[in-house]
């Protein structure tokens, strides 16, 4: 992927994000999805039974909030990816005429910042309101309910993954910036979330404090004194 073609896709999905981030806002846009589902109305008995049900179904889903949140958080979710994958470049692959590393640095931290904030205010506001069961799967978590912190929790999950798979002179390059975030994530809601804190801990921190991550795999004894 050349730099043009690199800046075109992050343009298209720049601007798939701002559509669907004023669409969740549209009040005009949440009418119409409700207007929507009552034109199913029939005349027959299971035609109004089934338009009754979508009713059900899209008021728990919070109809056009669910539609767009949902694009937000793939747009999100792509954009990371790719980023992450310009970012991490093999070892050996043939240096081309514009660096990636540095362009997708440039792009990527504030990405993730940005997702990681929308999920972390979510979860303090929203969090109370989720059935603990929808995090189970968070890759499923954001098909079910209509907040920012579970459309965006599979975001968070390849955030973290981009992080763990990160040589270590890039983690420690920009520790600075991934411990806060690290730190922030340690009492998130979603398991999943909260294992690959643990694993990013133990692989990419442990060694940075010269210690062990075989060790961060067992329960360790405490020590009755620390002197």
């Amino acid at each position: 992927m050349d730099r043009d073609v690199a800046m075109k896709v992050l343009e298209a999905l720049r601007l798939s994000r701002t559509v669907s981030e004023e669409a969740v806002q549209d009040e005009n846009l949440r009418r119409i999805f409700q207007e929507a589902i009552f034109t199913e109305w029939g005349e027959g008995v299971e035609e109004v039974e089934m338009a009754l049900s979508n009713v059900a179904r899209m008021s728990h889903l919070h109809g056009s909030d669910m539609f767009f949140l949902t694009q937000e958080a793939g747009s999100t979710k792509a954009t990371i990816q790719m980023l992450g994958m310009l970012y991490q470049r093999p070892p050996g692959e043939e240096i081309t005429r514009w660096c990636r590393t540095e362009f997708a640095e440039e792009h990527l931290l504030p990405m993730m910042k940005s997702a990681l904030r929308k999920y972390q205010d979510s979860e303090e506001r929203d969090g109370h309101l989720v059935d603990p069961n929808v995090w189970r799967n968070t890759s499923e978590s954001g098909g079910k309910v209509a907040l920012y912190c579970t459309a965006f929790a599979d975001v968070v999950v390849g955030i973290l993954g981009i992080i763990l798979a990160l040589d270590q002179k890039k983690f420690v390059q920009h520790s600075k910036d991934f411990f806060p975030i690290i730190c922030s994530l340690v009492r998130a809601e979603s398991r999943e979330i909260r294992h690959l804190v643990q694993r990013i801990l133990a692989n990419q921190i442990a060694p940075m404090i010269d210690v062990n991550p075989g060790t961060c795999k067992v329960r360790q004894p405490m020590s009755a004194s620390l002197g």
